[in-house]
């Protein structure tokens, strides 16, 4: 079956698809090897294991630094609160008075 040009553009300007299989390239940020030895394939897997080994690592050192920094701020403020209660406790009202 074949259509003339006019007919697809017809079909395409009514929203009429044709049954003709279209293959649209696909890229990716990093080149796809292809290996010609098996051992090839096997290291590279393993480079790539090694990969993400590494950057796993490296997230959950920085979770925990982050955690970390949560955990010395709540202190922080904690002794802050702490602080400015006691303060309020032992303040003296102006005329001398005191609710306790």
């Amino acid at each position: 079956m074949s259509l003339s040009v006019a007919t697809l553009l017809k079909n395409h300007s009514r929203g009429i698809h044709s049954d003709i299989k279209h293959h649209e390239e696909q890229y990716f940020d990093m080149e796809i090897p292809r290996f010609d030895d098996i051992t090839e394939e096997i290291e590279y897997k393993q480079e790539l294991k090694d990969k993400l080994a590494k950057v796993r690592k490296t997230i959950k050192a920085e979770k925990d630094a982050l955690e970390a920094e949560k955990q010395k701020e709540a202190q922080l403020l904690a002794d802050k609160a702490k602080d400015t209660i006691e303060a309020a406790k032992t303040q003296t009202e102006p005329f001398g008075d005191s609710f306790e």
